[in-house]
């Protein structure tokens, strides 16, 4: 299609190009972004726009900011509008790049004014930069606040371990819907507040609000952290009674949840009913076997994880050099540690080498041990 704009030479026409270059931003093509951007003859603040925004889609945060910068340089006549200011604001929280952040806010405050649009995403940007007083300012600065407004606010009062506050803002939010709902029960959960937790879930069951999987996982990630049992197989029951599916990410929850209980035969029985397996699953169970005293087990499953074509991850590798630990298992050890990066281009982080050092530690090989450490 690009070819056949090309060779036809509609790609004069701005409204072709743009559909060209969003095309390219929708598919992943980032090379195919910026090339065709170079190559447009005429660009609009649209071009711009798509262009940021594709960057924003395929993660390429900097790349965003810096078309952000080029514009103003460049386009000096073509002021940012809603849609420029909001990808850009995006890609601004996921850098946590503030000085941006308070150059657009200050565009917006004198410039170009605010929307709920505009409004919503400098509350969020500000919230996750850890600017709390700001975010709760453009709050209760908007005359029109929808149900995302309140769950920023709410969220960010979560993440700064504010619940009171956000519990507060919680109540008063007009409307409550799922994700709402879901933030502040994870808050609790993130505080180990599990009790509070299962209440607010009760409570958002009697106004009829209908759970999602990402809300019973949140709830099984608290019974697991306080080994809550009798909660967990609450919530079990309550997916088998409401036939929701249990999949890879349920059942890793349920896993999990039933290994810190100290179940781990229902843990291993979760696993093997699963359909489907993940990373997450194979390394659920794999560091549950290896922290509940069965290294063999647990070693024997990484290698079935291997052969299932199932790529592990870095927390993977904790569990096997926790196996091979508490196994004493001494070459097995240093031939995963080893193929870590040889193998999966995973670099040892520090709680890899503990792993080592605890088992060659535990065989006397105190030497070897020093030198990993030095």
């Amino acid at each position: 299609i690009h070819g056949f704009a090309m060779k036809s030479g509609v790609l004069y026409d701005c409204y072709v190009s743009n559909s060209v270059l969003d095309m390219y931003g929708e598919l992943g093509c980032v090379e195919g972004l910026s090339k065709v951007f170079d190559e447009m003859p005429l660009r609009d603040l649209i071009s711009w726009n798509v262009l940021i925004s594709g960057f924003v889609k395929n993660s390429k945060f900097e790349d965003a900011v810096g078309v952000y910068r080029r514009m103003r340089r460049e386009a000096a006549n073509m002021l940012p509008d809603e849609a420029t200011v909001v990808s850009t604001l995006s890609a601004c929280t996921a850098l946590k790049n503030l000085d941006l952040g308070r150059e657009i806010y200050e565009y917006v405050s004198t410039r170009l004014g605010f929307t709920m649009i505009i409004g919503n995403a400098l509350l969020d940007m500000f919230a996750k930069c850890g600017c709390l007083d700001m975010a709760r300012g453009i709050f209760d600065d908007m005359q029109v606040k929808n149900v995302i407004c309140w769950t920023s606010m709410v969220s960010a009062y979560v993440n700064a371990g504010n619940l009171d506050e956000a519990r507060a803002l919680f109540k008063r939010s007009p409307v409550r819907d799922l994700v709402l709902w879901t933030t502040m029960i994870n808050g609790y959960v993130q505080f180990n507040k599990v009790d509070e937790a299962m209440a607010l879930f009760r409570n958002m069951q009697m106004e009829r609000i209908k759970p999602d999987k990402y809300t019973l996982v949140v709830l099984l990630t608290g019974c697991a952290q306080l080994g809550a049992l009798e909660q967990g197989e609450w919530i079990h029951s309550y997916l088998e009674e409401n036939l929701i599916t249990i999949d890879a990410v349920v059942g890793t929850a349920l896993i999990e949840m039933y290994a810190k209980c100290g179940l781990l035969e229902k843990s291993l029985q979760m696993f093997y009913n699963l359909n489907q397996k993940d990373t997450a699953s194979w390394t659920s169970i794999i560091c549950a076997l290896a922290m509940n005293g069965n290294p063999t087990r647990a070693l024997q499953l990484f290698s079935q994880m291997i052969e299932s074509g199932i790529r592990p991850d870095d927390i993977t590798f904790i569990g096997v050099l926790s196996a091979c630990s508490h196994g004493g298992l001494v070459e097995e050890g240093r031939r995963h540690f080893d193929s870590m990066s040889k193998i999966y281009q995973i670099e040892p982080k520090l709680e890899h080498y503990g792993c080592l050092i605890d088992l060659l530690g535990r065989f006397g090989l105190l030497n070897e041990a020093e030198e990993i450490i030095t």
